[in-house]
């Protein structure tokens, strides 16, 4: 691959960690990951690679003492970027990236694996405390700060999961009809949300102040801001 082709490739693997909704500053390491899988395989082209090739670097990078919980993550999601997104083969949709990011653990170098019948254990399930009116007030009323009480609102009374409720756009708000348009919710799915009547006034002041805002910052010379991917 020449320098070219090889940036190109690189600035889509850039553009697909954020269709994935990784942070940014995680980004950068989501490349050494892929870079590090394939320096580990240099004499095999990425097509070739099998859920075997695969397999067998994951569980040799798991019993790596120096790496965490969460790097381990961060290398399956990479290569599960790498080989869905980028590389496209057969296999890597149907590959079991969640059940190695469940086993991000690490495994000392003589642990043994045996390959067999086995049955997966099941996790544990918790009930929810659900709060009552009353303990969802005081804890809306003891949040000082207007944009982070807002937002909180917005939890509560859309439903809406925390990236969700940080990510939402004006656009996607339309308080005629009083509902949120949630992009890209869990399994990558856009669904709506009710918008509450005592949130409208208190969202329509918040987009009044954002839009003043930028517009001094364009008047400075600013004032761009990332867009996700339609």
């Amino acid at each position: 691959m020449d320098a070219e082709k090889e940036r190109q490739f690189w600035r889509k693997f850039h553009q697909k960690t954020i269709a994935y909704h990784v942070p940014s500053p995680a980004r950068p390491w989501y490349r050494r990951h892929a870079e590090r899988y394939i320096s580990a395989h240099s004499g095999l082209r990425l097509a070739a690679h099998s859920p075997d090739t695969v397999s067998s670097y994951l569980d040799d990078l798991g019993r790596q003492g120096h790496l965490r919980d969460w790097q381990f993550r961060q290398a399956v999601e990479a290569l599960k970027i790498l080989f869905c997104e980028m590389v496209k083969v057969p296999w890597a949709r149907d590959f079991a990236w969640s059940d190695w990011m469940d086993r991000a653990r690490i495994l000392p170098p003589s642990h043994h694996i045996e390959v067999g019948t086995f049955v997966r254990s099941r996790k544990t399930r918790r009930l929810p405390v659900v709060l009552s009116r009353d303990e969802v007030r005081c804890l809306l009323n003891a949040i000082e700060a207007p944009t982070y009480r807002l937002l909180a609102e917005l939890l509560y009374g859309c439903g809406m999961r925390l990236m969700e409720a940080v990510r939402l756009r004006v656009f996607d708000v339309d308080f005629s009809n009083q509902y949120i348009l949630v992009r890209r919710a869990k399994g990558d799915k856009d669904r709506m949300a009710p918008l509450p009547r005592r949130l409208v006034a208190d969202l329509q002041r918040q987009v009044d102040t954002v839009k003043e805002l930028h517009v001094q910052d364009c008047a400075a010379g600013f004032g761009e801001v990332f867009l996700p991917e339609p």
